[in-house]
């Protein structure tokens, strides 16, 4: 009884492992790490289609006009200046004089979007359990924003700090805007249902107000428990350590292959081990991570048939693209060096101990550069 009984657990151990690593391979494939089924489709004629169905780079519609309040939840007077306490975010005006719709007027110059630019919010939510149990609410604790060109392949990521000051939209029962709150941009998760409801919506709602409207519509959301397997599944991830671990003898300066709780741990600390407890030290650390990890998927030539995977990827991946445009998007990035990557963080400095508050010249400079071109 007892063999029948052990041979079950390393049955079930063996799906487990089997249907995390599936799952694992297949957001690599959504990031344009190897795949195998882009062949067929482009020879059927399928992915243009689905690259011109795509949400490109567009202004959205303004947010309607309801209270504002402070981070104290006093409410902001609309007819008195903003006061410091308040970033100033970059607002664009359609150019009356341009009738393609495509031309905004931005401090008194005229700027047209950039064609075939796709952007997706990559992000890490913290699902655990005592945060559920404590009632803090589950939160997008990393948020990188990849802008990519359905042109050329290349991909742009500029990493997003949980603690940024920002306008976070307050949703009532049915998910409509009731007024806005300052306070910290992963707020915006929670404040749209716990993961349940709006959640990613109105993270992308309060990312997109930030960048000025430029439109924010897609999301893939991970849950950050599951960093461990991920790792796992391409051997680890090999780089400079930023940080020691001493309970898993990883030293500060020395090069290190990091797996399973270890790789979770050098992503999430921000208190232990002598960090600052700010999010800014590990926001840095987390960049260099994924270009290590990206870089570590590339050489391990993973090919997929998504058609195979995709009933385990809802378990541990939630996305709201359709599978042809995953694959369509995969098509174009799958021979971009990750090793010259463009790794930016929303330019800013520390606000009250607290926040992350953007450096408004310099923001407007890369939003700018991202999305812009002077006409």
């Amino acid at each position: 009884m007892k063999r029948q009984e052990q041979r079950e657990k390393r049955a079930n151990s063996h799906m487990s492992f089997k249907n995390k690593f599936i799952a694992w391979l297949t957001t690599f494939v959504v990031v344009g790490v190897g795949l195998g089924v882009w062949t067929g489709l482009q020879a059927e004629g399928i992915i243009d289609p689905v690259f011109r169905k795509l949400q490109h780079s567009v202004i959205t519609t303004p947010e309607p006009d309801v209270p504002e309040f402070d981070e104290h939840g006093n409410q902001i007077d609309p007819s008195q200046t903003p006061g410091e306490d308040v970033t100033n975010l970059p607002t664009f005006e359609p150019d009356d004089d341009n009738t393609t719709g495509d031309v905004y007027v931005f401090n008194g110059e005229k700027y047209r979007m950039k064609k075939n630019l796709v952007s997706i919010v990559l992000t890490g939510v913290d699902t655990a359990e005592w945060r559920d149990v404590n009632l803090y609410g589950f939160q997008s604790d990393v948020m990188v924003l990849a802008v990519i060109n359905t042109k050329d392949g290349s991909v742009r990521f500029v990493s997003l700090p949980r603690d940024t000051y920002a306008k976070i939209p307050l949703l009532d029962a049915k998910g409509n805007v009731k007024g806005y709150r300052w306070g910290k941009l992963n707020s915006a998760y929670s404040q749209g249902g716990n993961g349940q409801k709006y959640s990613y919506e109105n993270m992308l709602r309060a990312i997109s107000m930030l960048f000025g409207g430029v439109s924010m519509p897609y999301y893939i959301g991970i849950n950050m428990d599951s960093v461990g397997p991920l790792v796992d599944c391409v051997g680890g991830v090999t780089l400079v350590s930023e940080q020691n671990l001493p309970e898993y003898g990883v030293v500060k300066g020395e090069t290190v292959t990091l797996k399973g709780e270890a790789a979770l741990k050098y992503v999430r600390n921000r208190k232990q081990y002598g960090a600052d407890g700010s999010d800014i030290g590990r926001v840095k650390r987390q960049m260099n991570f994924i270009k290590a990890f990206a870089n570590q998927c590339k050489s391990a030539g993973f090919v997929n048939l998504i058609t195979n995977v995709l009933p385990a990827m809802t378990k541990y991946v939630k996305y709201n693209m359709t599978i042809n445009e995953l694959v369509a998007i995969a098509t174009k990035v799958q021979n971009f060096d990750f090793n010259n990557v463009d790794m930016q963080m929303l330019p800013g400095a520390g606000y009250k101990n607290e926040y992350w508050k953007v450096d408004e010249a310099k923001f407007q400079e890369l939003l700018l550069d991202l999305y812009f071109e002077k006409v």
